[in-house]
């Protein structure tokens, strides 16, 4: 009712499965503002470290820095290249 919904799993080093449930779309193959919180909440579990976390969903591969100082988050973006795929 009006929410986004993430599921995450473990995988190695510093990565993470993700899929995600659009409200009014439902599954949706990709998205950067759920791989942003995908990595944010992996790194507060203690799944991944801080740095470059990878976060692949059915669409793709997102990419995602965590900026991490003194155990705290101070920032999360999206880094890479954009492609089309069909």
């Amino acid at each position: 009712a009006g929410v986004n919904l993430q599921w995450a799993a473990r995988h190695s080093g510093n990565c993470v499965v993700a899929r995600v449930f659009e409200r009014g779309e439902g599954p949706t193959a990709s998205s950067g503002t759920s791989a942003s919180a995908v990595a944010c909440a992996a790194w507060r579990a203690g799944w991944v470290e801080g740095g470059e976390v990878t976060v692949v969903m059915p669409g793709g591969i997102a990419p995602v820095r965590l900026h991490i100082q003194a155990d705290t988050l101070l920032s999360v973006s999206l880094f890479g290249t954009a492609r089309l795929q069909a």
